[in-house]
């Protein structure tokens, strides 16, 4: 009688539980070791998939109104982050800064905000 031996290859997963809404940007860190989430519940989840814990390090929030749409590293440094939203917003966020006003749950606010970046405002060029 011969016994058939079946190896499982496939690496193991890690689900994230980061928003509670639909998530519309992924973007991988410089060094690969973070991953931020852009959402529909005006929320930038960063997470380190490595860490097994399924939840997110930081939730940068604050900064835009509505659905943040996309995002994008700077590229060369896990430190500073940008998201674009639907709102019209552009926001720098720097994760080595701590807003004293806004760090219940680990929350942030961004360093820089550009509002109205696709709008032509009254009475400027």
């Amino acid at each position: 009688m011969y016994a058939l031996l079946i190896l499982n290859t496939e690496p193991a997963r890690t689900t994230l539980e980061v928003h509670a809404n639909g998530i519309f940007d992924v973007k991988w860190s410089a060094s690969d070791r973070f991953l931020a989430t852009a959402a529909g519940d005006r929320t930038i989840g960063i997470c380190d998939p490595r860490s097994f814990t399924g939840s997110a390090l930081q939730i940068l929030d604050g900064g835009h109104y509505s659905t943040v749409k996309s995002l994008a590293w700077d590229p060369v440094s896990d430190n500073l982050l940008v998201s674009g939203g639907r709102d019209g917003r552009i926001c720098l966020w720097d994760l080595r800064v701590q807003n004293r006003s806004n760090t219940l749950y680990g929350m942030h606010r961004p360093v820089l905000e550009i509002p109205y970046a696709h709008e032509i405002v009254a009475g400027k060029p």
